[in-house]
């Protein structure tokens, strides 16, 4: 759940797959405070504190560099506290361990005007105290402007490695204490096609097929068995094939309302299949300031490899009892606030030739709920400048 945090905000980074032909450089600084509670944790066999707080902060830079090539540099810097990764060793050190994570990723666009493709190069490397990630992406978009529509392919290759494998303490120097591989690969490819049906109403569809193979358990979670048999790994599958297709839908209702509206079915090869519903509400208050709730449902089927706290049996070749992959119903609603004046906030000169525009900011607060008793509550700021 530490990553709830930073997959929020670089969703809300600018499309850099429309390249804009201008000498202005995008500035978005993104702040995140994310916290959560609850008695699962999977450290200590699916019984124990899941207490965590996570501040990410995120600088996305849009460079233009010409007519047709835009440099997009995303870096992040997340620090988390979690009490149940405190409880890998019985000796607690603190109310709950504190670790950092970074990232940092290069995207480079060009966009051909005579065909209306974009087409984008990336890099991505995240860092860990024990987690190594890099990341190579190549997308292609097309723009038919008459009518409005819109694919896009995106494929993302990563490269995961565990910089050293930590385990659960009394398991260290043992033959339980053993996983096949430290590496993860994974490849990702996303297809969007999107269009506008008519003047009020927009849709798109999207697939994002992945497959993963190495290491997709996590060393230090803990499986306690019903025949008392003392503490097993977390043991999973090497191989993982995930299927979501989702829906997106815009219906402009009026000069000043806007209803989205997201439908996502998911299933792998795990024995998962999900269902998440999204609905968000933008009321605008005149042409600078807008209001928008928003609300999430969703559900999933427990993985075949499944078992809460002292429920697997000896024998068994895969355990897991992290209520991530259980059977469970959750619920995530908020209220968002987006301020953009067309002129403008503030502007600042800082030499001859260069000025700072302060265009606007948005402010999210997110509540979730999870019926296993998993609470979590988000609260996020986007600002947005431009550089002249």
């Amino acid at each position: 759940m530490s990553l709830v945090s930073i997959t929020y905000l670089v969703g809300q980074t600018p499309d850099s797959s429309r390249v804009k032909i201008t000498h202005e450089i995008d500035v978005n600084f993104l702040f995140s405070y994310y916290q959560q509670d609850g008695n699962h944790s999977a450290v200590t066999g699916g019984m124990g504190s899941e207490k965590l707080e996570d501040l990410a902060s995120i600088l996305v830079v849009n460079v233009p560099l010409d007519s047709s090539r835009t440099l997009t540099v995303s870096g992040g810097l997340t620090y988390y506290s979690s009490a149940s990764n405190d409880n890998i060793d019985f000796r607690v050190s603190s109310a709950s361990k504190k670790e950092f994570r970074g990232d940092l990723d290069l995207t480079l666009s060009k966009y051909n005007a005579a065909t209306g493709t974009t087409r984008k190069y990336q890099f991505g490397a995240s860092l860990d105290v024990d987690y190594l990630s890099t990341s190579l992406g190549y997308g292609w978009t097309k723009l038919w402007p008459s009518p409005n529509r819109q694919l896009s392919f995106n494929g993302k290759f990563y490269f995961d490695s565990w910089v050293w494998l930590i385990y659960p303490e009394e398991l260290r120097g043992t033959e339980r204490a053993q996983v096949p591989t430290n590496k993860r690969l994974t490849y990702n490819l996303s297809i969007d096609y999107s269009w506008t049906i008519n003047k009020r109403l927009q849709a798109a569809i999207i697939a994002e097929p992945t497959y993963q193979h190495g290491l997709l358990s996590t060393p230090f979670h803990r499986v306690f068995l019903a025949d008392s048999l003392g503490t097993f790994l977390e043991t999973l599958p090497q191989d993982r094939f995930k299927l979501p297709l989702a829906l997106r839908l815009h219906y402009f209702a009026g000069d000043f309302i806007v209803m989205r509206f997201y439908y996502r079915f998911f299933v792998d090869s795990w024995g998962i299949k999900a269902h998440t519903v999204n609905l968000e509400v933008p009321f605008k208050f005149g042409p600078t300031f807008t209001v928008f709730p928003f609300y999430r449902y969703h559900t999933q089927s427990a993985a075949n490899y499944f078992a809460p706290f002292q429920t697997h049996r000896f024998g068994e070749r895969y355990y897991t009892s992290d209520f991530d992959l259980s059977d469970l119903h959750s619920h995530r609603y908020g209220l968002g606030v987006r301020f953009t004046p067309l002129k403008g906030i503030a502007r600042f000169k800082w030499s001859k030739r260069k000025l700072t525009e302060f265009k606007g900011f948005e402010l999210r607060y997110a509540n979730y709920q999870r019926e296993d008793g998993l609470d979590a509550w988000n609260i996020s700021v986007n600002t947005s400048f431009v550089i002249r």
